[in-house]
């Protein structure tokens, strides 16, 4: 089978789909749209013409099947297209994340009539890590036909190709990043994309004790460029004692970084509701508690698993307040956390996934 693969820069080029495929013999061509020097191919411009001249491309190409990865599933644009090109005869694997559909009943009811091309031969969606994979409600609300459905998990350990570096000391990891031993140590870390809501746990800063330090790792990248300096100046102000890591972190680092702490912290906002993160399973199988937005996918590894506390989300000063009781009931929390349980499925992603269930056959 000849399939174009198309990637909009998420997804590693050693993606698990590709890899999979490519060992069974299809003739696996990668695109991504990200290094194309035209216009239309841009990362930032996922519109119409986007689309349009990736189904020419896999027309050209004479695929038999086109495959969409997260970073490029927008069924909206897709359906449009299709309806332009009934003719379009490669078959279509539509890979998505329910988060993008949580709260846009717009995007669902595009998706619904998209799931009954004729074209789409599956539709592959990224769901919360729990036994009771669930759809958003204004799906079902909207009539969809989740026949063409398959649900799975996605792999936490994306930030580390090491895992055998969470075996680091504490000790031997707060020297490495320059964190004073005897401090109680709340780390925050990932990239500073609005959704990820960096700014509210820097609000937070301003209600947590003295006798807190606060880590930040920063990528640097993300959405809200402009807004770096304002913030990390303003972490400073709002707790003396932050710690800003301002860089890339090795693959043999980022684990230590998370034996370094003594809490982890999720500050993302309501757009994570049926989408997943990474932090809390690295967290886990660091064997730190973490501190998360009371909603799923966040409070079911929590009240499965008692790994950590909960708190109202986007309120920081919630956070900051529950970050305080996690303190105080440090010692029982770690004692009692599940950590093993909490990442057991984590594996199950999309490699666990028969190539025949990937492909609808």
């Amino acid at each position: 089978m000849k399939i174009l693969y198309l990637n909009g820069g998420a997804t590693p080029i050693k993606d698990l789909a590709i890899e999979k495929l490519t060992k069974l013999g299809h003739d696996v061509i990668f695109y991504d749209p990200t290094i194309d020097k035209s216009e239309a191919f841009r990362w930032s411009t996922k519109h119409f013409q986007m689309y349009e001249n990736v189904l020419d491309k896999a027309e050209d190409l004479k695929v038999d099947l086109l495959y969409f990865s997260t970073s490029v599933s927008m069924p909206e644009y897709l359906l449009f297209e299709l309806r332009s090109r009934p003719e379009f005869k490669p078959n279509i694997i539509f890979h998505l994340m329910l988060r993008g559909l949580s709260r846009s009943i717009s995007r669902c009811l595009a998706l619904k009539e998209l799931v009954d091309m004729p074209q789409i031969r599956r539709v592959v969606a990224n769901v919360m890590i729990s036994d009771r994979l669930v759809y958003p409600q204004n799906m079902i609300d909207a009539g969809t036909n989740f026949n063409k459905f398959l649900l799975v998990n996605e792999s936490f350990n994306t930030q580390s190709e090491d895992l055998d570096c969470f075996g680091v000391s504490k000790e031997s990891a707060r020297r490495h990043f320059g964190i004073p031993e005897d401090a109680f140590v709340v780390l925050q870390s990932g990239t500073w994309a609005y959704i990820k809501g960096v700014d509210i746990f820097i609000e937070a800063l301003r209600d947590l004790k003295n006798n807190i330090t606060p880590v930040i790792h920063k990528h640097p990248y993300g959405e809200d460029q402009s807004l770096d300096k304002d913030l990390l100046a303003k972490a400073k102000i709002n707790h003396p004692n932050t710690i800003i890591i301002d860089r890339w972190l090795s693959p043999m680092e980022y684990p230590a970084l998370f034996r370094a702490a003594d809490i982890v912290v999720c500050a993302h906002r309501w757009s994570y509701e049926y989408g997943e993160s990474g932090i809390p399973g690295i967290a886990c199988k660091a064997k730190r508690p973490i501190m998360v937005p009371d909603y799923y996918f966040f409070n079911e590894i929590i009240k499965r698993h008692d790994v950590g506390y909960c708190y109202s989300p986007e309120n920081a000063f919630s956070m900051a307040e529950m970050i305080g009781e996690l303190k105080n009931n440090y010692s029982n929390v770690v004692n009692n956390a599940r950590f093993d349980d909490a990442i057991a499925n984590y594996g199950n992603d999309i490699s666990d996934i028969p190539v025949k269930a990937l492909l609808g056959l």
